[in-house]
Order: C-alpha cells, then structure tokens, then sequence
C-alpha cells in the first residue's frame, strides 16, 4: 500500500492551496528559474478586466539572454535582440494558474529558442542570389 502525500498551502498565493507531492515538486521546480537573477526575471499578474469570464493574467519578463548566449559561446558582441521578441503571458481563473502558466510557457519558448546552440555550426549565412548559385552548381 502506498502513502499518497498531499501539501496544504497556506501562505503563498502564487501556489495552490491543496495539491499532491508530484505536482508540488514540479510547481517548485518550475518556480526555481524564476529570481531575480535568473532566467526569469519578473512576473507582472493581474486580473482582467469584467466581461462574461474574468480571469488572471500574467506576463514573464527574462533576464538579458543575449548575455548569456555569449557566455556559452564564448562571444561578445553577438546582438540578437532576443530580450525584445519574446513576450511571454499567460491566463488563469486562478492567480497561481496565471503565474504558472506564464512561467510554463518562458521556459517553453526560451529553452526551445536555445536549439540554436546546437544547430549554430550547420547554419549557413549568405544572400539569397549567392544561395541560389550554390545551389545551380550542386
């Protein structure tokens, strides 16, 4: 027989009230990215506005990603602009859904934006004309 732990949450409004061990510890998990010296760097939540549904909704702000890429590239000039493209929110009935949302969809978009570490050295930069007669010579 197995022992099924449950957290009662009665001090964080960013968590729910009453919720099992595995999804506390992905809650936390996920909320350990989020500092402010992380990659997540501020959240902005608030409730909408009145109409037939109202619900929360939050917006994630990350931390400098061009400084990070060139840390891990070994640059210091690459400029992606990155910081400026990547608006991330999210929307619940709940404020920790809000939250959670917001911060599930950063780490979705900003992990998956850094796939470009691992295709960086197959990339090809050229113009389209120069592109086009590389491939008539092939």
């Amino acid at each position: 027989m197995k022992v099924q732990k449950n957290y009662l949450n009665h001090d964080n409004s960013l968590l729910r009230n009453f919720t099992s061990e595995e999804d506390a510890k992905s809650t936390l998990d996920l909320t350990s990215f989020f500092s402010p010296y992380g990659p997540f760097k501020r959240n902005y939540s608030y409730f909408g506005p009145g109409g037939i549904l109202q619900m929360y909704a939050s917006f994630t702000e990350n931390y400098d990603v061009d400084y990070i890429l060139n840390k891990l590239l070994g640059l210091s000039d690459l400029n992606t602009d990155f910081d400026k493209s990547l608006n991330v929110g999210g929307k619940g009935i709940y404020l920790h859904q809000a939250f959670i949302s917001s911060i599930s969809e950063m780490a979705e978009r900003m992990f998956g934006s850094l796939a470009y570490l691992e295709a960086k050295d197959n990339i090809i930069y050229s113009t389209y004309k120069d592109l086009l007669k590389e491939l008539s010579n092939n």
